[in-house]
């Protein structure tokens, strides 16, 4: 996996390159419904966020999220890697890092829409693999959808310590 680290984009200064890549990106993947305007109201307003992983300079990969504190569920919405990192684990990375971040913050579970396309599926199995490791099992999956949720297991539940961030690696 090409060297960088993991940052939410709530705390990326706003006028940073750094900052101003991932909101045009973003807003490139379907600019219809993610003008830039949109994403600053969703992060500002509905508290809604994404983990990136970059190398500081340039946007890697992108886990757009709502944490639907209501619900309790982290809704992961929107996976995005920059064609020159796909196909190194960064996909997996950021998904496993997002469940373990879900958790740690008190969330009692965490969707993933990864979608049905052949990328989405190696993901999806690729954190599968990790559920146990995670402490997590599966509460629902839709094979139409490519959504899949997840819990956290009763054992971990009740062995749970106090919050933890696992951001930074």
């Amino acid at each position: 996996m090409t060297s960088g680290y993991f940052i939410f984009l709530s705390e990326v200064n706003r006028e940073s390159g750094l900052f101003e890549e991932c909101l045009e990106t973003l807003s490139s993947i379907d600019p219809k419904d993610w003008p830039r305007e949109r994403i600053i109201y969703s992060l500002d307003v509905l508290k809604y966020d994404c983990l990136i992983y970059t190398d500081g300079e340039k946007l890697m990969g992108a886990n757009a999220f709502n944490p639907d504190r209501q619900e309790g569920i982290a809704k992961s919405f929107l996976l995005y890697v920059s064609s020159e990192c796909r196909g190194q684990g960064i996909a997996k990375a950021m998904r496993v890092r997002f469940l373990k971040w879900a958790f740690a913050s008190g969330f009692k579970g965490a969707h993933l829409g990864l979608g049905n396309s052949p990328s989405g599926i190696a993901v999806s199995e690729a954190v599968s693999k990790e559920k146990e490791e995670l402490g997590l099992s599966f509460a629902d999956i839709n094979p139409v959808s490519g959504k899949v949720v997840f819990i956290r297991t009763p054992e971990r539940q009740r062995r749970r310590k106090k919050k933890v961030c696992f951001l930074h690696s």
